[in-house]
């Protein structure tokens, strides 16, 4: 049987039974892509063999991640559109680029720009992430990162703004400076390339830090059970436990991975892009469920990361508006509940 195990924002628990009711071999094979863990817990489709099929997937993360997603890699497309902007002649898209920035410059408008795929210079000024990784979080405990001054921040931040990006004719236009990130849909986007080999796979789940896409029906019956991680525990003991159908696509977006104290202050590293601080909302974390569909990776990273800006009340309304179940656990512990009786 397939155990419980910790993701960085949630877990399943329970595992899903195999075909002829023996237990699953190799199961829980883990990769290392787009700088987190991704777990293949699958069983593969008739005729298909469990090794290649995740060695198949992984290749596939992989080359999504230096080929195309990744602004550390120099020769990625998103490093090459970021370093087109300013130019009149703007970037000529591929397909598959054009559908995530086009599908991400819709969620920024939804969200009143409380998703930016622009923030880069802002994410680079702050850069908590190679913080977090020097510090031990101990209250107090800083490790290498300087709290940036206002000034830096608000030049940072005129750089930043999704409203000034263009995409006509295929090609996209950017303003001189800005730096694209898609840090914060990254391991959504990987989830949805994953969905699109679906014909290898059986049944199943594949986890990527945060965000989990469950494949088929369990074998038996029976729910796909995910465990929302609390935020303010370094225990194995979930703060909710999720009950869900095949086929859903969930995405966790928090303060808990990525930050440092300051003088008992946490500074994490989701960016609010309206002030250019971390966020501010009153949550701890967010919890996007929604049925797979086409984008439904990226839209649920996107979401939670939106939620997590805006807080309760407004999350709510994009709940609503995306047919999505969220939860929502304040920085005192308590969780809402909020959304699509379809999805938990």
């Amino acid at each position: 049987m397939w155990g419980s195990f910790l993701l960085s924002a949630a877990l399943i628990t329970g595992g899903c039974g195999t075909s002829g009711g023996s237990a699953y071999e190799n199961a829980g094979s883990t990769q290392i892509l787009m700088d987190t863990y991704v777990s293949f817990e699958i069983t593969p489709a008739s005729g298909k063999k469990y090794d290649k099929v995740c060695s198949e997937l992984a290749s596939k993360g992989k080359k999504l991640e230096k080929d195309v997603l990744s602004r550390h890699e120099a020769e990625s497309e998103i490093s090459k559109i970021n370093a087109s902007a300013g130019s009149t002649d703007g970037y000529p898209l591929s397909e598959e680029m054009e559908e995530y920035l086009t599908a991400c410059l819709e969620i920024s408008k939804e969200t009143e720009g409380a998703f930016d795929i622009s923030l880069g210079a802002l994410i680079k000024l702050w850069n908590i992430d190679e913080a977090a990784k020097n510090a031990d979080n101990g209250e107090g405990s800083t490790g290498d990162f300087t709290i940036p001054d206002a000034k830096s921040v608000k030049a940072a931040k005129k750089l930043c703004g999704y409203e000034k990006i263009t995409i006509d004719n295929h090609r996209i236009y950017m303003p001189e400076g800005m730096v694209l990130d898609l840090g914060a849909v990254g391991k959504g986007i990987l989830l949805d390339e994953f969905a699109k080999e679906s014909e290898s796979v059986r049944n199943g789940f594949i986890s990527a830090g945060g965000s989990i896409e469950t494949f088929g029906e369990k074998d038996g019956g029976g729910t796909w059970n995910v465990g929302i991680k609390n935020p303010r525990s370094d225990d194995h003991m979930p703060a909710d436990i999720l009950q869900l159908p095949g086929e859903t696509v969930i995405s966790t977006s928090g303060d808990y991975e990525r930050f440092v104290f300051v003088s008992g202050v946490r500074y994490h590293h989701i960016l609010d892009p309206e002030t250019g601080y971390p966020a501010d909302s009153g949550l701890a974390s967010v919890t996007v469920c929604l049925k797979c569909t086409e984008n439904s990776g990226l839209i649920s990273d996107a979401l939670s990361t939106a939620i997590f800006v805006l807080g309760e009340e407004k999350g709510k309304e994009l709940a609503d508006k995306y047919k999505a179940y969220v939860e929502m656990i304040r920085t005192d512990g308590e969780i809402v509940r909020y959304g699509s009786e379809n999805i938990r």
